[in-house]
């Protein structure tokens, strides 16, 4: 009588143990992208709450509300072409009446500040008698009001900023022109950076008096040519063109 061959005993399948490794897995690497959330640096997201409270928003083009008063002048500052045109909106929207120190009336503000287009963007042009005392490089408690205002445009754009500063080269000693227009230019850059702004978005000019605005040989030109100019490259070069 022939005997049968025993059939070797199978295993029970585990592949379902692979399965539940690969749920605990993900269900681990969800919970350390959670802690690391949670471990974001309070500080930063204090300054940025400090921009964006009342407007509910960190970000025009996410979820959040933006103020239509700030979205329209970002629209502007996108389309340069357009903000020169509206130079007074502009500055009305971004300085409303409520916001001014009582150093600075409406009047004034309007004679010592200045939206330009440029071919890459949009400067906003700061007199130096609205930042700063003569000879000074330090800005006034009314300086620092009136550019507290022109802070949530530029957190809410991603556009780079140039700060430049310019000189007339009758304020003090030729030699000290550009040393002058750096540290004002410098003064406003710091302003940016210590409310919290990117540092990495910005950039510094100093010219001294060989770009002035006014070629006059009077004081009245001295005084146009005396400023900071706070410039946002919302467009960038592409080879010949301009692209946003």
């Amino acid at each position: 009588m022939t005997r049968r061959e025993k059939r070797p005993t199978e295993k029970p399948k585990q592949e379902w143990l692979l399965t539940y490794g690969d749920v605990v897995t993900l269900l681990l690497t969800f919970f350390v992208l959670l802690l690391a959330m949670s471990s974001m640096d309070q500080s930063f997201l204090s300054r940025v709450s400090i921009y964006t409270a009342g407007h509910a928003a960190l970000d025009r083009h996410a979820g959040g509300k933006v103020p239509r008063s700030v979205q329209m002048v970002l629209d502007l500052v996108d389309r340069p072409w357009e903000a020169f045109q509206k130079e007074d909106k502009i500055r009305d929207l971004l300085f409303p009446d409520q916001s001014l120190p009582p150093e600075i009336d409406r009047k004034t503000l309007n004679e010592n500040v200045q939206v330009l287009a440029r071919d890459e963007g949009v400067a906003l042009v700061f007199s130096d008698k609205l930042l700063f005392a003569p000879g000074s490089a330090a800005l006034t408690g009314a300086a620092q009001a009136v550019l507290a205002q022109v802070t949530p445009l530029i957190l809410l754009t991603a556009a780079p900023v140039n700060v430049a500063g310019f000189s007339a080269g009758h304020e003090v000693d030729n030699a000290e022109d550009y040393a002058l227009s750096g540290q004002r230019a410098m003064s406003v850059m710091a302003f940016f950076l210590d409310a919290g702004l990117e540092p990495l978005r910005f950039s510094l000019s100093a010219y001294g008096a060989d770009r002035p605005v006014d070629l006059a040989n009077d004081e009245q030109a001295r005084t146009r040519n005396r400023r900071v100019e706070v410039f946002l490259k919302t467009r960038q070069p592409l080879g010949g063109y301009l692209t946003q």
